[in-house]
């Protein structure tokens, strides 16, 4: 059996889809797979309320957990012995990145962050509200600046399966041309996973990218084509100071990659300005 959690914020008639956790059982063991919550609603209990409610929703079903997950400060090596993975990265680095031709692709470790060749920090602009406390210790108060913005600085920056990844727009668009070629996924659930599915515009549950004649397919946001409007499949990332876009237009056979290591960005409106530029939309 497959348990979703789901994290809300707001008044009934207003709430916004904020957080989620999601595993399923095995026998007496439940497996834990995913635990989010969106960067502007962390630090207020979330995550602790998940996973309270997911203990008490286990009570009398589940004997043990199994947890994936990033070691990011000292104190969690003490309990590698008792939260064993699910080789979630030997598993990625075999079935995806290898087959894809990703070779420097990696997940986020603090004991490993010197191997990640010219690596890039993520960064916000303002104020010493949300800033590292070795940041804003040498800082006057009220004054804003650029300030880096993820490991160390944010909570969940190196958690996985979502977020901790490091790429490039190289290999990253090497896992395109996979998914392409049918490489990673058989074409039934490569075609799939790029139809719409799951309507998103008015949506009572999410405001996140409800806008309108945008659906959901499995992992891909699908704008269905229109009048002066082309098919767009596309999804978006963000963790820590970085923040990213990825859109494929089937019809041009085109596809749009924007990497950025700071958050003061449309991306959508990027998105569309590239569209009219090279005037895909025709």
């Amino acid at each position: 059996p497959v348990l979703v959690l789901g994290l809300t914020d707001g008044l009934p008639e207003k709430r916004v889809a904020c957080g989620a956790a999601a595993g399923w059982l095995q026998g007496r063991n439940f497996i834990l797979r995913s635990l989010y919550v969106a960067p502007q609603h962390r630090r207020w209990g979330g995550g602790r309320l998940l996973v309270e409610t997911l203990c008490g929703l286990l009570t009398g079903y589940a004997d043990s957990v199994e947890v994936s997950y990033t070691s990011t400060t000292p104190e969690h090596d003490a309990l590698t012995m008792f939260l064993e993975g699910l080789s979630f990265e030997r598993y990625m680095k075999k079935h995806i990145l290898r087959p894809a031709g990703m070779k420097h692709t990696c997940y986020f470790d603090r004991h490993h962050q010197k191997r990640i060749k010219n690596m890039a920090h993520g960064y916000e602009y303002g104020s010493l509200e949300g800033m590292g406390e070795e940041h804003a210790a040498h800082m006057p108060q009220q004054v804003k600046d650029w300030y880096e913005y993820d490991y160390g600085e944010e909570t969940f920056f190196a958690t996985r399966p979502d977020g901790g990844m490091y790429s490039s727009t190289h290999e990253f668009l090497r896992w395109i041309q996979a998914l392409d070629a049918y490489e990673l996924l058989g074409k039934y659930y490569q075609d799939m996973a790029q139809q719409p599915h799951t309507k998103v515009t008015g949506s009572i549950f999410s405001d996140y990218q409800n806008r309108g004649n945008t659906w959901y397919g499995w992992g891909w946001f699908v704008e269905t084509p229109s009048l002066c409007h082309p098919h767009i499949v596309y999804h978006t990332g963000d963790n820590g100071g970085f923040k990213i876009l990825a859109a494929l237009l089937p019809e041009t056979h085109s596809f749009i990659l924007i990497f950025a290591n700071r958050t003061d960005w449309d991306r959508y409106e990027v998105l569309q300005k590239i569209i009219r530029i090279l005037q895909l939309n025709s």
